[in-house]
């Protein structure tokens, strides 16, 4: 997936969600102690979240190819009408049944 590179022995996660609270002294970042080194970041995902990626693909392109995205509607009364036709699609052909399973993982013992 990638590399990444910890030279103060910390990783700080940075997540972007926590800077809309309404109390903004309240977020902390996460501070994870690891060695230093050069480490790969891998990605995980089953079966499910692979095909639920595809048919999410499938769908914008279908949708694409029938001019039913928002670049593509004039008026108000335009867009509603390809909002109703792209979820009648998505019932029909590309409605995702499970959630499937997808992470990401940095194993900090085998740095370089």
């Amino acid at each position: 997936m990638g590399l990444i590179e910890v030279r103060s022995n910390k990783l700080i996660f940075f997540d972007k969600y926590n800077l809309q609270t309404k109390f903004p002294t309240n977020y902390h970042e996460l501070i994870i102690e690891c060695n230093n080194g050069t480490f790969k970041i891998k990605k995980y995902m089953n079966s499910v979240f692979r095909e639920n990626i595809k048919k999410g693909r499938d769908f914008y392109s279908e949708c694409k190819d029938k001019k039913l995205l928002e670049e593509f509607c004039k008026t108000g009364s335009e867009l509603q009408k390809a909002l109703d036709e792209r979820k009648k699609i998505y019932l029909d052909k590309y409605k995702l049944t499970e959630s499937g399973v997808c992470f990401y993982f940095i194993d900090f013992t085998e740095g370089k």
